[in-house]
């Protein structure tokens, strides 16, 4: 029987724009395909396909793929002025991920708040453009709550009727592409978000990343789906993310550097600024004090060293690590 399906033909404004960004970006059509998790052979066919042509395949998980990955290099070239660099944190994100993807599967990525996960998701991003990061929150963290963030993190939901539902718009579009989906705050859902999650896995065979907080841990083990198999079946791997302080030693003064290297002539600055580190909010809390700091510094009318600006960002910023006391005190930091 031939194929007459509008399902089956191309979409003439998403191949001018996938044409125009490699011509533009400079990409040969083999990393291209790569790119958008698709065969080469596919993706030719695609490329040179007339707009009233009937393929032998639907175009529509990779025009999918087209439209994140264009979103993904304009939020690459935005992230390029974050100076995200790869941590301990990072790489074993970046395993993670490679796992879920190779195997087939969702990966647990947890670890305390500020160890840098929110970070490793956007560098990894930078580097995969077709992987589909997802933030949740408290507003949006049941089933309902998760479909809607994922609908609106495809960048071609413009395209979606109504005449259908979201999942099944969300499926057609992600079934079979083999694409990342990385849910971040995974800490924050509901039974039901969790299990929205595992049932778009069963739906599409979309490998998936959860990376949350280590409560998350517990809250899976409490929860009856996960103790009837219905949730951790589907869960192929776990890791705990950790930094040791040889780690933070190495990290810290790479975060310095991006807003003044000159800061990092001083030991005892950064003997503080570990401190900071060591403590709840971990890297996280050390940009908030470098920002204050910085803020300090410009408003001051005199001169600030760098350990008098840190002391006095450290007192208007809140944080359970006192420098001043720990400098009255004659404490040091813990090895």
């Amino acid at each position: 029987m031939k194929k007459t399906n509008s399902e089956f033909k191309i979409t003439p404004s998403v191949q001018a724009d996938l044409k125009a960004f490699r011509e533009r970006e400079g990409i040969a059509q083999a990393r291209l395909a790569k790119m958008l998790n698709t065969n080469p052979s596919y993706l030719s066919r695609y490329l040179n396909a007339s707009a009233d042509e009937v393929l032998n395949f639907k175009p529509a998980s990779l025009e999918a793929a087209a439209e994140d990955v264009i979103a993904g290099y304009e939020r690459r070239a935005v992230l390029s002025a974050e100076f995200l660099f790869e941590t301990p944190v990072y790489r074993q994100f970046k395993y993670a991920c490679e796992r879920a993807q190779r195997v087939g599967f969702i990966s647990l990525v947890s670890g305390r708040a500020g160890w840098g996960k929110t970070s490793a998701i956007q560098l990894f991003c930078a580097s995969h453009p077709s992987a589909v990061p997802v933030t949740l929150n408290r507003r949006h963290r049941n089933d309902s709550g998760v479909e809607k963030l994922l609908f609106e993190a495809s960048a071609g939901r413009r395209r979606w009727s109504g005449n259908t539902s979201r999942w099944d718009f969300l499926v057609d579009r992600y079934k079979g592409s083999g694409r990342l989906l990385i849910f971040d705050n995974a800490h924050r859902m509901t039974s039901s978000g969790r299990q929205w999650a595992m049932d778009f896995f069963d739906s599409t065979e979309c490998p998936q990343v959860l990376v949350a907080n280590p409560q998350i841990v517990e809250a899976m083990n409490n929860d009856a789906l996960f103790d009837d198999g219905q949730q951790a079946s589907r869960l192929g791997y776990h890791r705990e993310v950790k930094i040791k302080r040889a780690d933070l030693e190495a990290i810290v003064p790479r975060i310095v550097e991006q807003f003044d290297p000159k800061w990092l002539k001083s030991d005892d600055f950064l003997d503080l600024l570990l401190r900071v580190a060591e403590g709840p909010g971990h890297l996280r809390a050390v940009k908030i004090h470098l920002r204050s700091m910085r803020d300090t510094i410009a408003r001051s009318k005199k001169r600030l060293s760098p350990v008098d600006a840190l002391i006095a960002a450290n007192q208007t910023v809140i944080s359970p690590v006192d420098l001043l006391d720990a400098i009255e005190r004659g404490t040091e930091v813990a090895a």
